[in-house]
């Protein structure tokens, strides 16, 4: 069974406490593009049980499309994590997607990608790199499945273990080689969440800084985010708008370099403009 291609925006990706389904439902029409139950983080070990239960009896029912569904398992390395993934892939549940936090390796991915394909559902897979072991292996990681469609920085429990703060400056190199591994298989890359509920403007600014550092979305932990990262990781009209002229103005080039508005157009600057394009139109923004 090969991997079914999607491509979804993935500008946001809201948690849900699998121990809260009060709140699945709001989740899902928050707007967010991704909506993740979380069976890890939020759920307390002597309730990991109750909390998968909960999940697999949710994703038994079919519901119309508001977004795409993903499911956070444990580490698949833990008792726990296993647990999850063979309960989930053994139950026939409606989702798109699984979490894998702490990931550390390609092999990791790989023997989840076995398991998917000898299950009766078809599953994206998003790795999360939280560790300097993942981060180490983290073009393994990308390059690992074709069912890997976008790679999550877990800054907090990668800060954590390394003993940086969570500055601008000391997550730099981390995620700028998150940035540079996705490039390589052309995946989307999904930022860890702004921890702070009530600073909607330190949220702004981090999203948008981000995004201009190449990613392409941030995940959130409160619906109220959704809105400001669905903002900050979509083209505005003017960008979209110039897009269009240098990929119109390249067609009459015949591949050299040309002059548009006064400014130097080469090949990378022809490559960026078929990426927001892209990125446009999976947001519906191009006619």
């Amino acid at each position: 069974m090969s991997a079914i291609v999607r491509t979804p925006p993935r500008r946001s990706l809201l948690f849900v406490p699998a121990l809260r389904p009060d709140r699945f439902d709001k989740a899902m029409h928050s707007g967010a593009d991704l909506v993740c139950i979380d069976l890890e983080d939020s759920v307390p070990q002597a309730q990991k049980s109750e909390a998968r239960d909960i999940t697999i009896r949710h994703l038994r029912q079919p519901e119309s499309k508001t977004t795409y569904k993903f499911v956070r398992i444990n580490t698949p390395r833990s008792r726990e994590g296993l647990k999850d993934l063979l309960a989930l892939l053994d139950t026939g549940i409606h989702a798109d997607g699984l979490v894998i936090p702490k990931v550390s390796s390609g092999e990791e991915i790989r023997w989840i990608t076995e398991l998917i394909e000898t299950s009766p559902i078809s599953l994206d897979i998003l790795p999360i790199v939280e560790t300097a072991q993942g981060l180490n292996q983290v073009e393994a990681i990308a390059s690992s499945s074709d069912r890997v469609t976008c790679i999550a920085f877990g800054f907090v429990d990668y800060a954590a273990e390394t003993g940086c703060d969570l500055t601008w400056d000391a997550l730099l190199y981390a995620r700028g080689r998150i940035i540079s591994a996705a490039a390589l298989r052309s995946l989307d890359t999904m930022d860890g969440p702004w921890l702070s509920l009530s600073d909607t403007q330190g949220l702004n600014a981090e999203a948008n800084r981000v995004a201009s550092l190449g990613f392409t979305g941030k995940m959130a932990i409160s619906p109220q985010q959704v809105s400001h990262l669905n903002t900050a990781f979509t083209p505005s009209s003017s960008s979209i708008e110039q897009a269009k002229r240098v990929v119109e103005a390249s067609k009459l080039s015949e591949g050299h370099a040309f002059s548009l508005d006064g400014k130097l157009v080469d090949k990378p600057v022809i490559t960026s403009a078929h990426r927001v394009l892209a990125i446009a139109e999976r947001n519906g923004l191009l006619d």
